[in-house]
């Protein structure tokens, strides 16, 4: 594989014009060139790139990085979710030709960033929510529940409780539980990153 102007400058630690040259201040802008080229980092959980169909040249001369080819029509683009002031622009996404989340990267503040890593995503996941605030005898409640999604979309929620009664074995609410169970019946695999894609 032939190594892109970008791979070269990052290499070197190449900083753009106008940044400091002190370490915290390397850029870590990902870069993807048109044939779907790009330097992701080398630590990858859970699972490998080649999961993602994703190709690996070893040639990036990185400890901490390989130069990769992802599918066609896969893109990495800045990922939004406010972060530290530090390290907000060192998060990217990285999308499937469906426009589908598949993997969280932090590039990390320099060029051999030991943090620097991949995290593949599970089609489904599930999160709490506050649903509103119930006053009762001057005291102040939360409504809250969970939920299953399907990438970004709700598929299903809980009931709503004022209160989190959690078990003392799993350390889970019984409406976290609910959810858990409900995927579990209806997608017996949904913890993993490899299923449901297709």
């Amino acid at each position: 594989m032939s190594t892109p102007k970008f791979f070269g400058n990052l290499r070197k630690g190449k900083r753009s014009r106008g940044r400091s040259q002190e370490p915290s201040a390397f850029s870590c802008q990902l870069v993807q060139d048109p044939s779907g080229r790009v330097l992701l980092p080398r630590n990858v959980f859970p699972g490998t790139l080649s999961d993602l169909g994703i190709s690996v040249a070893d040639s990036s001369g990185s400890d901490r990085n390989v130069e990769a080819v992802l599918p066609q029509g896969w893109k990495v683009a800045p990922d939004l979710l406010p972060r530290g002031k530090q390290d907000t622009d060192c998060w990217y996404l990285l999308f499937d030709q469906k426009g589908r989340r598949r993997a969280s990267i932090y590039t990390g503040n320099w060029l051999e960033d030991p943090r620097a890593h991949v995290m593949l995503l599970q089609r489904f996941g599930i999160a709490r929510e506050v649903e509103e605030w119930n006053f009762s005898g001057g005291r102040p409640r939360i409504g809250v529940a969970w939920a299953a999604y399907d990438g970004p979309t709700p598929i299903y929620r809980s009931s709503t409780t004022t209160a989190l009664e959690e078990d003392s074995l799993t350390g889970r609410s019984a409406q976290e539980q609910e959810v858990r169970d409900w995927l579990k019946t209806h997608y017996p695999d949904w913890e993993s990153h490899l299923s449901y894609w297709d």
